[in-house]
């Protein structure tokens, strides 16, 4: 509701918002070309739960692509929750409401993953505005060779790709700004979990998963200089 005032006193006012939504904020800002993407149908359902233990298994039913998956989740303390990718275990430090799990095949300079894309099993309030993910890096042979998890405010599939062209893949980050209703969007080396130079976007939220930009120091003219 405050969003849209907002947007409707500038509209009196006779200023012009760009509004966009995240997909279209990357659209825009990013250079990133030769990632594939594509989401594997189906979902976790939940077939075992042990409320004395807190271990609540769950299993990926839908494309078989990789084999059976299964995610684990452990409530105990100290304990991280895993994946299991046909037939191999992976600890992992998110822990997933399993229910919101997407899961999508990527390729990118001959390598492949599969992303794990989803909400905190805890999530509530401005919480569910944060997207984790798990990025799983395997072989020809379809084995696990390694794994990065972060997360994002407002995340989306493509928040993942090599959006400054450096053929490497990276990952934009949003994150609260200094002020209420704005956020900072930075981008993260994957491989190192660095942020990527200086580069920042200042965006103000709109509201409906709309924002604007109202700042930045890119890698790349964006309009906003």
């Amino acid at each position: 509701m405050k969003g849209l005032i907002v947007l409707s006193l500038l509209f009196l006012l006779g200023v012009q918002v760009e509004q966009m939504t995240m997909g279209k904020l990357i659209y825009k800002v990013s250079e990133s070309k030769g990632i594939k993407v594509s989401l594997l149908e189906g979902e976790f359902n939940y077939y075992s739960s042990n409320e004395k233990t807190g271990v609540y298994k769950s299993a990926f039913v839908g494309d078989k692509k990789y084999g059976v998956i299964n995610y684990i989740s452990n409530a105990g303390a100290g304990t991280l929750d895993s994946l299991c990718v046909g037939g191999q275990k992976l600890a992992i430090d998110k822990q997933y409401d399993a229910r919101s799990i997407k899961v999508f095949s990527l390729k990118f300079n001959k390598c492949q993953y599969i992303c794990f894309m989803g909400k905190s099993v805890s999530a509530s309030g401005s919480g569910v505005q944060v997207t984790y993910y798990t990025l799983v890096e395997t072989n020809k042979s379809k084995e696990i060779i390694g794994s990065k998890s972060f997360e994002s405010r407002f995340g989306i599939i493509q928040n993942i790709g090599d959006h400054n062209k450096d053929g490497k893949l990276d990952y934009m980050k949003v994150i609260h700004g200094d002020e209420s209703g704005q956020f900072l969007s930075r981008l993260y080396d994957l491989a190192s979990g660095e942020s990527v130079g200086d580069n920042f976007i200042s965006l103000k939220y709109l509201g409906n998963d709309n924002f604007e930009i109202i700042g930045c120091n890119w890698f790349k003219p964006i309009g906003c200089e």
